[in-house]
């Protein structure tokens, strides 16, 4: 074989070897999408979108996989869950003790103990 179609062979070996690695990269990024904050300002709902792989087809960019987490005002998870397509989790609706994530999704929210002042 010639030496240059070896460097041509090799190349094109490197090419694809880079291109997958970027795919695994890209694919493995997530990203904000949105977020629903509860009235009080105590819990948020947020959305993340998982990296999109980089072969899709034409309008299959909102389809995207993804993830929902419930945390609270400092940031800590309370719940998660994977989603299939991050346009799911639309039409969030906060209740006193619980939220509505999307279909079939109800997550509790944490119960905050109140203690009546003690008299001295």
């Amino acid at each position: 074989m010639p030496e240059s179609e070896m460097k041509r062979i090799l190349g094109l070996t490197v090419l694809v070897g880079a291109l997958i690695g970027a795919a695994h990269v890209v694919g493995g990024l997530e990203t904000r999408h949105s977020s629903h904050i509860h009235p009080s300002g105590q819990y948020q709902l947020v959305v993340y979108r998982s990296g999109m792989s980089l072969v899709a087809m034409p309008g299959q960019g909102s389809d995207a996989a993804g993830r929902v987490s419930l945390q609270d005002a400092q940031g800590r998870q309370l719940q998660s869950m994977d989603i299939d397509m991050v346009q799911m989790v639309d039409h969030v609706q906060w209740r006193d003790d619980s939220v509505w994530v999307m279909p079939g999704v109800v997550w509790p929210l944490p119960s905050v103990a109140h203690t009546a002042p003690t008299a001295p």
